[in-house]
C-alpha cells in the first residue's frame, strides 16, 4: 500500500512539469513568431548592402540587360558601356561568394516577372568543379524568400536534410544576417558601399599577392550538380526568348583555369546553341597588373577595357543572330 501511495503522489509532480513544459514550448513559438515577424520588416526595410541587391535582383529587375555570376560578375562589367553601345537598360547581378547555384536562383525568379532581352552569365570555371566552395550550403542568403519564392524551394532544401523542419522556425532564415539587416536600414552604408546599377569597381590593386596555380594540370571531377544547374540556366533563358551569353572574364595568370573546367562549359554552350566567350587566356589581359585589383578580379581601369571589348562580341553575335 506504501508503494502504492508513493506512485500516486507522483502524478501531480509529472503533470506540473509536463504543464510548464508546455507552456514553455509555447512561449518559444511565441516568440520565434515575433521575433521573427520583426527580423523579416527590417530585413525588407534595408535600402543598402548585400541583402538590398538580392532582393532587387529577385523582385524588382525590369532592365533589358542583365549580368549574372559571382563578384567577378559584379566588378567586371560596366553599365556605360553596354548600355549606350547596345542602346538597352542594365542591371548587374552579380553576388560577391556565390556561384551558378545563386545565378539559376535569381534566374528562376527574374523569368516569372519578366523576360530580359540579353542575360550574360559570368561563369567562375572552378565553381563547376567537385569540393568548390561554392555549395548549396551557401544559399543560405536565399533563407529569407524561402516563403514567397516557391520556385527557389528545391535549391534551398538541398542546403541540408532538416532544412524543411529548420524553415518552420520565423528566427532561423535570419540567424546569420542580424549585423547586416542593421547596417542596411542606415543611409550611411549607401556611402560606405554603393553600386552603379549593380556594378561596383574595384581599385588598382598595388601589392596583390600572386601565386602560381596548378589547376590547369592536375586532375579534377566535374560537379553533375553544376552541369545540370548551368543546363537549366541556359535551357529556361534561352527557351523564355532571351538571348544568353556565357563568359569567363579575364584572369591575371594563365593557368588558373582547368582545361576540363572550359571543356564542359564548352559542351554546355554547343548542347544549347549559345554563345561562348573565353577570356581566361586573353592575352591582353595576362599579366597586365595594372588592370587587376587581384589575381581574379579586374580594377575598373580592366573592367572598362574588358566591358568594351565583349560589346563587339556581343554586338557581333545579335547581327550574326539576326
Amino acid at each position: 500500500m506504501a508503494a502504492s501511495s508513493s506512485i500516486f503522489s507522483f502524478k501531480p509532480d509529472v503533470s506540473r512539469f509536463l504543464c510548464k513544459a508546455v507552456l514553455f514550448l509555447c512561449l518559444m513559438v511565441v516568440l520565434d513568431q515575433l521575433i521573427g515577424a520583426g527580423l523579416r520588416y527590417f530585413y525588407f526595410r534595408t535600402t543598402s548592402g548585400l541583402f538590398y541587391r538580392l532582393t532587387y535582383s529577385l523582385d524588382k529587375t525590369d532592365q533589358d540587360i542583365l549580368i549574372f555570376g559571382s563578384s567577378r560578375a559584379s566588378h567586371h562589367y560596366v553599365p556605360d558601356v553596354f548600355e549606350k553601345g547596345l542602346k538597352m537598360s542594365f542591371y548587374n547581378n552579380g553576388e560577391d561568394g556565390q556561384g551558378i547555384l545563386m545565378s539559376l536562383a535569381i534566374l528562376r525568379s527574374t523569368l516569372k516577372r519578366y523576360v530580359p532581352k540579353i542575360i550574360i552569365l559570368d561563369i567562375l570555371p572552378s565553381d563547376l568543379t567537385v569540393g568548390s566552395e561554392f555549395s548549396f550550403e551557401r544559399l543560405g542568403a536565399l533563407l529569407p524568400y524561402y516563403t514567397k519564392h516557391p520556385e527557389l524551394r528545391d535549391l534551398i532544401e538541398r542546403r541540408s536534410r532538416m532544412e524543411k523542419i529548420k524553415m518552420l522556425s520565423q528566427i532561423y532564415p535570419f540567424n546569420s544576417a542580424v549585423l547586416g539587416i542593421v547596417i542596411g536600414n542606415f543611409e550611411f552604408n549607401k556611402k560606405r558601399k554603393g553600386d552603379i546599377k549593380g556594378y561596383m569597381p574595384l581599385p588598382f590593386g598595388k601589392e596583390f599577392q600572386v601565386y602560381n596555380s596548378e589547376n590547369a594540370q592536375k586532375s579534377i571531377q566535374i560537379d553533375p550538380n553544376k552541369i545540370r544547374a548551368l543546363e537549366e540556366f541556359c535551357f529556361l533563358a534561352s527557351k523564355a526568348g532571351s538571348k544568353v551569353f556565357l563568359v569567363v572574364s579575364p584572369f591575371y595568370l594563365k593557368d588558373t583555369v582547368n582545361v576540363q573546367e572550359i571543356a564542359a562549359i564548352k559542351a554546355i554552350s554547343k548542347k544549347f546553341n549559345v554563345p561562348f566567350s573565353d577570356n581566361s587566356q586573353n592575352d591582353f589581359f595576362l599579366h597586365r597588373k595594372f588592370l587587376f585589383s587581384d589575381m581574379n578580379h579586374l580594377n575598373e581601369k580592366g573592367a572598362l577595357l574588358f566591358s568594351e571589348m565583349l560589346l563587339k562580341n556581343i554586338s557581333q553575335s545579335l547581327q550574326n543572330l539576326r
